[in-house]
């Protein structure tokens, strides 16, 4: 069950009125961002952890992290790797010309 999670995963984080997880049960990967709501310009956290099929933490696996604004355009992409206890974490800038709404 671990081989599909080798590849790289994509988060999709909604970044603006939302710091929950986004799937509800494993095997996932469960992200959420430091706020709620955010002024501009930010600095933005995103944290998470990636889940097996039986709630274990998977360590060492590559995410792929992909944050697009409310119109579709790309604002941040990064590449990160879960640590031994299958979490991860990476900051960004959010600009100060940033459009209002919700992220993704």
């Amino acid at each position: 069950m671990r081989g599909w999670l080798t590849g790289f995963l994509t988060a999709l984080l909604v970044l603006a009125g939302f710091a929950s997880v986004l799937s509800l049960e494993p095997p996932g990967v469960f992200a959420f961002s430091d706020k709620m709501v955010y002024g501009r310009p930010a600095e933005v956290t995103i944290y998470g952890i990636v889940l097996d099929v039986d709630g274990r933490p998977v360590p060492n696996v590559a995410v792929s992290i992909d944050v697009f604004d409310p119109d579709g355009n790309s604002v941040f992409s990064a590449e990160v790797s879960t640590g031994g206890d299958g979490k991860f974490s990476r900051a960004f800038r959010l600009s100060g010309s940033a459009v209002d709404g919700s992220y993704q």
